[in-house]
């Protein structure tokens, strides 16, 4: 990140350093609510394809469905709502810059086809409902891509396309990186 930073800057392009609100420090409690959400939504509209498929469904899936990890309606509805004030918080801390610069991913990026790595950001952007970009600015271990990701406030999906149209070549070219 310090590199895209300096690139960027050297580039006559204002970056400034913002903290996340308190709410967003503790990775393992926004995990946690992710994960009720999703298993909750899944729980609520997977049925239909549950009930002719069972036999054809991966065990994970199934577990899902079946809700073996228990969770109620009570515990979604008080995570969803949690979720909302904070997407609100961090959809008024977007809308103050053109977009939020990022770190793609939690970890490098795995060889092979095989395993796509961890979504944490994806999920947590996904999740807020803001448009993100992921730009594969820097070459790591085994040639394999480290990207960084330009997220825009809710509703404003052209302006981290838009702005990662310039950023990505700006990046691209000083790194190295080729597509």
């Amino acid at each position: 990140m310090d590199e895209a930073v300096t690139i960027l800057q050297s580039n006559n392009i204002k970056v400034e350093q913002v903290s996340f609100p308190s709410e967003f420090s503790d990775a393992d409690k926004l995990k946690r609510i992710q994960k009720v959400i999703t298993l909750g939504k899944a729980q609520k509209f997977a049925p239909l394809e549950y009930r002719p498929n069972k036999t054809k469904l991966a065990a994970e899936i199934r577990a899902i469905i079946e809700n073996t990890v228990n969770i109620t309606n009570e515990a979604n509805t008080e995570v969803t709502d949690k979720y909302s004030r904070m997407r609100k918080s961090i959809n008024n801390l977007a809308k103050r810059y053109t977009v939020v610069l990022t770190t793609s991913a939690v970890d490098k990026a795995p060889l092979g086809l095989d395993d796509m790595g961890r979504v944490t950001f994806n999920t947590l952007w996904t999740g807020f409902q803001m448009p993100i970009v992921n730009i594969p600015a820097f070459m790591g271990e085994n040639s394999m891509p480290i990207g960084i990701s330009l997220v825009g406030p809710r509703y404003r999906d052209q302006q981290p396309l838009m702005t990662s149209k310039i950023i990505s070549k700006i990046l691209m070219t000083k790194s190295g990186w080729k597509i």
